[in-house]
């Protein structure tokens, strides 16, 4: 269920993109972020299901060894892009405003697939180095021993940085509201439903990965307890994000609604292209009739 809920968030954003992104959602920089993680974790999942188990698909040492290596990267990629959120909600509480992302588009691409890279590059040349087996395993295709901290590490500086954000974009956004500004105050609009995707993400993962953490924890029951409640938790992360960016969106209930309303009544394609057209000119301001009261 979580990979054809991110599956279903993916091509609902690369649609909204295709015909514009003020059509579905008003932040559009937010949402390629949040496009990006569900990318990263449907990857991930998929490789969890089917190559992290060495012998679901009877996996040499190697192929194992790749396989871990790729999971590694692909969840620092999950937890990266959450991270990028955290970086624009701060530019728009504490520097400007009125900022986008638009002009670091670029940026924010190349830190969120390079600095995992980085990582993974870091943890294979110490790897190298000592002359270890950080990847692998006899059962699992995942971090080994110690080298489990090239992963706990960021994913929990990640979390630790977006629940601090959070925390003080709260408390500061409702200062927008007393501001003298009308701009500003439309803003804050903006601002609020950046915080709270922020938040849905943070917690999403934070609450997921805490158990991940707590299943290291030598005591059996807690191990065992912490692995039924992370296995629940992360088979839920595409579901929560369907509900929370998608599913309680109105444009995109509208427009699909309307896709399928048009569809059962015999428009098929047609009636898919019209109800694009509708909703755009539905976005648009109805500027015929203010310029035939003017007349």
């Amino acid at each position: 269920m979580s990979i054809l809920c991110l599956l279903a968030c993916i091509l609902v954003f690369l649609y909204a993109t295709r015909l514009g992104q003020r059509q579905f959602f008003s932040s559009h920089p937010r949402n390629e972020l949040t496009l990006h993680l569900c990318i990263a974790l449907l990857v991930s999942n998929l490789q969890v299901l089917i190559t992290m188990d060495k012998d679901f698909l009877h996996l040499s040492n190697g192929a194992c060894i790749g396989a871990a290596i790729t999971l590694h990267y692909t969840l620092l990629c999950s937890f990266a892009w959450m991270a990028l959120e955290g970086v624009l909600l701060t530019k728009r509480v504490f520097v400007d405003v009125f900022y986008t992302g638009r002009e670091h588009k670029l940026v924010f691409r190349v830190a969120g697939y390079l600095v995992p890279a980085l990582i993974v590059g870091a943890t294979c040349a110490l790897n190298f180095a000592r002359d270890d087996e950080a990847y692998g395993g006899d059962a699992y295709c995942w971090l080994q021993g110690e080298y489990l901290w090239g992963f706990m590490g960021p994913a929990a500086t990640a979390v630790a940085f977006n629940t601090v954000v959070l925390f003080a974009s709260i408390r500061k956004s409702y200062r927008f509201h007393y501001h003298s500004k009308i701009a500003v105050k439309r803003q804050a609009k903006s601002v609020q439903l950046l915080i709270q995707g922020s938040l849905n993400l943070t917690v999403i993962m934070g609450i997921t990965w805490a158990f991940g953490f707590l299943m290291l924890i030598r005591n059996e029951h807690i191990a065992r307890f912490a692995a039924y409640v992370f296995t629940a938790f992360n088979a839920a992360q595409g579901v929560f994000i369907f509900m929370f960016h998608v599913a309680s969106n109105k444009k995109v209930r509208t427009h699909f609604s309307s896709i399928v309303t048009r569809a059962r009544s015999g428009g098929g394609e047609t009636g898919t292209t019209n109800a694009s057209k509708y909703s755009r000119k539905a976005s648009r301001p109805n500027l015929s009739r203010s310029q035939q009261n003017k007349d």
